[in-house]
């Protein structure tokens, strides 16, 4: 049973990587509330871009497979490095809009 499960597991993280490749290289906009200067109300972390991949119909990726420095906090494009087994697979341009 513990091989079964061993095999299952990695057919879901091959899936997940092979999600994670195709990813890179996308374009994912999401609309937030900003001051006029452009500052966010509220920090953008890993858990809100990957229910912002959910909702756009991108497929679901889960927070640890996103690397942020620290949660964004302005307006603005960023290259958001994508992560699997902690290493880099790629990276996708995050479009931060105000609303």
């Amino acid at each position: 049973a513990f091989e079964a499960h061993e095999k299952e597991r990695s057919l879901s993280e091959a899936a997940l990587s092979a999600r994670l490749k195709a990813i890179a290289g996308k374009e994912v906009s999401l609309s937030v509330k900003a001051s006029e200067k452009g500052s966010l109300f509220a920090g953008i972390g890993e858990e809100r871009i990957a229910a912002t991949f959910k909702e756009q119909g991108c497929g679901e990726i889960f927070p640890e497979n996103i690397q942020l420095l620290e949660p964004i906090k302005t307006v603005g494009d960023y290259s958001v490095p994508l992560l699997f087994n902690n290493k880099k697979v790629g990276e996708f341009v995050l479009k931060i809009e105000k609303e």
